[in-house]
């Protein structure tokens, strides 16, 4: 457990408090972790560091905050793609897409164009469920972080000095 609690502290923590002392409000730190984070589960894969790249652009975010929660939790598309996939075709009564994980990565890998073609209907499915879910879970991710935070950060004030 000590291991683990080092690990998140050496790679999640201590490069955000660093942000936050060189001059990054907490709502900024907020708002690129919570952007961050949804782009992460974003189903379209390889589209992500694009993605990110135009948030920063478009809220000016720091992008080390942005690029920091985006690649930690870039696994977790691997767990979310199909259920937003069964989403979309639930919210349009889409036919079941006959694929598994495994068969679409294997598509992908084998003939990128081929796959473009075959999975088009699933993922704009799936990029409004995503898109749904995202409205639902962004409010509720940036207050809950930006609260975290603010008391993060003045306990930290407070340790220091």
């Amino acid at each position: 457990m000590k291991k683990r609690n080092n690990w998140f502290k050496r790679k999640l923590l201590v490069p955000l408090f660093d942000l936050l002392k060189q001059g990054i409000s907490p709502e900024k730190l907020s708002l690129a972790l919570t952007l961050g984070l949804l782009l992460s589960v974003f189903p379209v894969f390889g589209s992500h560091t694009l993605l990110c790249l135009l948030i920063i652009w478009l809220f000016r975010l720091n992008p080390g905050a942005v690029f920091l929660i985006n690649n930690l939790a870039y696994p977790l598309i691997f767990i979310t793609y199909l259920p937003f996939i069964r989403m979309g075709e639930w919210l349009f009564n889409a036919p079941k897409f006959p694929f598994v994980i495994s068969d679409i990565l294997e598509l992908i890998t084998s003939n990128p164009w081929n796959a473009i073609l075959t999975l088009w209907d699933a993922t704009m499915n799936a990029i409004c469920a995503w898109l749904i879910c995202s409205l639902i879970a962004f409010p509720l991710l940036y207050f809950c972080l930006r609260f975290i935070i603010k008391q993060s950060t003045a306990r930290f004030l407070i340790k220091q000095g």
